[in-house]
This record gives structure tokens, C-alpha cells and sequence, in this order.
């Protein structure tokens, strides 16, 4: 993988360029149909954070390796509902979340919680 600033990955295709993935989705076919949409969501999701990650990789066996996430609020808007960045955690041992979507930095999983809020909001709200 490249090594790139985590903060000039500010979209899909910056992602894909510094994961070397392409930006076309792969095919949800095979899932029923109710499924496809949480499917690519959450791709999405994982290539964004391998991207802001760079080389560093989580080792979900070590207990002391810190691993941090966003928290959202999920709030009431006029429009409906949406999220609200509540904040950052880190879990050493225990994890509620995805071992594919923890950063290795508090900065980072803010970073991420900020410039992908529309993404997080589909994949929590909508996916």
C-alpha cells in the first residue's frame, strides 16, 4: 500500500487509489437482495479505513494493542435521522465493532468520523 497523510484521504476515490482497490464495487449478486446495500456500505467502509490506517494493520489478539473507533449518536433531524459524532474510544481487550473498521490513532478515528459521516450515517441508518 502506498503511504499516504491519512488527512488527503478525504473521498472513494482517494481511498481506492491509496489501497489500490478499484472504485467500482464489487458485485453483491450472490447476497439476497435485502443484503446488498450493507454489503457495499460496509466495503466501503473497510477500504476507507485501511486507507487512513496505511500500513498499520490491528492485531485483534493483542490485548494490548490499542484500537480506536468513533461513537455516534444517532439523532432526530427534520429530514428524518442522522448521526452526531458523540466521540472516540479505544478497546484493548474487548471490541463492539468491526476489527476491520478500528484505527490505530484517536486522531484518525475522528478524522474518519468526520469526513465519512454521510457513509457512517448509510451504512448505521440506511444500510
Amino acid at each position: 500500500m502506498r503511504n499516504v497523510n491519512y488527512r488527503d484521504i478525504t473521498s472513494w476515490a482517494l481511498a481506492c487509489a491509496a489501497t489500490n482497490v478499484p472504485e467500482t464495487l464489487p458485485a453483491a449478486s450472490e447476497y439476497p437482495e435485502r443484503f446488498r446495500k450493507s454489503q457495499n456500505l460496509h466495503y466501503q467502509l473497510m477500504v476507507m479505513t485501511e486507507a487512513i490506517n496505511g500500513d498499520w494493520v490491528p492485531n485483534m489478539e493483542d490485548t494490548t494493542q490499542r484500537k480506536w473507533s468513533a461513537w455516534f449518536w444517532i439523532v432526530k433531524e427534520a429530514a428524518g435521522f442522522g448521526l452526531s459524532l458523540f466521540g472516540t474510544g479505544y478497546s484493548q481487550a474487548i471490541t463492539a465493532l468491526g476489527s476491520r473498521l478500528v484505527f490505530e490513532t484517536e486522531e484518525q478515528a475522528k478524522f474518519a468520523a468526520k469526513q465519512f459521516i454521510k457513509l457512517y450515517a448509510e451504512y448505521y441508518l440506511r444500510g
